[in-house]
């Protein structure tokens, strides 16, 4: 596998990549993981550099490796070096996972995207909105890889640490978990802090917990403490996610731009009711008024939603049910390698 981004990166790439490649040697396949930045020098190895200088040396490496197959994510220089190694052993195949919309969409980089692709054997989408919004023809073998939560989960005495090393004793949480890199994903963590700001005085006891690290955090927590004070915690990065979902009563996910955030599915999977903004694949598993609650990524609606979660024990209860029961037959690694085993054995 080769993607951008390894275990010392967070994010959901980084996550997928690893629960793939996990659960492939779990099989009994040989699995190797070449990254460009965030490496563990264990069983992900990083080969850094520019863009070109990390696809130069990701080509060596696929030519000492001689995989059956490559799989590459989510950028154009990992899936060029398994473009020119399938040129020499054609036999191989060739596989690239888009995992969130590309942030430049212009002619010529949907060009030259699609020509790339059309080396490859299979294509696979973490969402099926996303591969309806993308619509390229080629390659004809294109398959859904939803993600599915982590295995990680916090037992009692974990969840208990995190709230008093935060100070969250008798206070209702709401929580959003991702990476504060790019700009639209930001955007709408801040109009939730902006709704929150509208309910806070309604529910004195509640605080506003921003788990994840990135460029854009230092502004976004200007501008939070500006608003909140303190009813807003910014954690920063945390290793394991689990601890605070555990402390969460809410799990707010607000985004102007998603493929199918692993966040969110592991606030399912800790059966944890939900509010969402519905881009990208979230509609695909948050059905709204069934497993969580559908909004636009507008503070108006944002802050009714918050309002109505935390006045309803009864709601909160019954949307975190139906969410894990979603998530416990609906996702799961096991599906995801199925697809993903099947897509390696496809031919041009």
């Amino acid at each position: 596998m080769i993607s951008p981004y390894g275990p010392r990166w967070v994010g959901g790439i980084s996550k997928f990549v690893l629960a793939l490649a996990d659960g492939l040697r779990e099989d009994g396949v040989e699995c190797y993981v070449i990254v460009r930045i965030g490496g563990d020098g264990i069983s992900v190895s990083e080969l850094g550099g520019p863009k070109l200088v990390f696809l130069v040396r990701a080509l060596a490496r696929l030519l000492r490796l001689r995989p059956d197959v490559v799989h590459a994510h989510s950028h154009w220089y990992t899936v060029l070096p398994g473009i020119l190694f399938r040129a020499l052993h054609p036999s191989s195949r060739l596989v690239f996972t888009f995992h969130t919309p590309p942030v430049v969409q212009n002619r010529p980089s949907m060009v030259f995207m699609s020509l790339l692709l059309g080396f490859c054997t299979a294509a696979t989408f973490v969402s099926r909105d996303l591969k309806n919004r993308l619509a390229i023809r080629r390659p004809r073998a294109q398959y859904i890889t939803y993600p599915a939560p982590e295995r990680q989960i916090a037992d009692g005495t974990e969840g208990e640490r995190f709230r008093s090393q935060f100070s969250l004793n008798n206070r209702s949480v709401v929580t959003f978990i991702g990476p504060l890199v790019w700009p639209l994903k930001v955007e709408g963590v801040r109009r939730l802090i902006e709704s929150f700001a509208e309910v806070a005085d309604k529910h004195p006891q509640s605080v506003l917990l921003i788990v994840g690290d990135g460029p854009l955090k230092t502004e976004l927590e200007s501008f939070g403490h500006t608003l909140l004070q303190n009813r807003i915690i910014f954690t920063g990065y945390l290793g394991n996610v689990a601890a605070a979902l555990s402390v969460t009563q809410v799990y707010a996910h607000i985004s102007l731009q998603e493929g199918l955030p692993l966040a969110l599915l592991n606030a399912m999977g800790l059966g944890k009711p939900i509010v969402a903004s519905a881009v990208g694949g979230i509609p695909e598993v948050i059905s709204d008024g069934q497993t969580g609650l559908l909004v636009q990524p507008e503070v108006r609606d944002v802050a009714r939603a918050l309002d109505q979660l935390l006045s309803d024990s009864q709601l909160r209860e019954r949307l975190g049910r139906a969410a894990f029961e979603f998530s416990r037959t609906k996702l799961g690694w096991r599906k995801t390698l199925d697809v993903v085993r099947k897509c390696y054995e496809a031919r041009t």
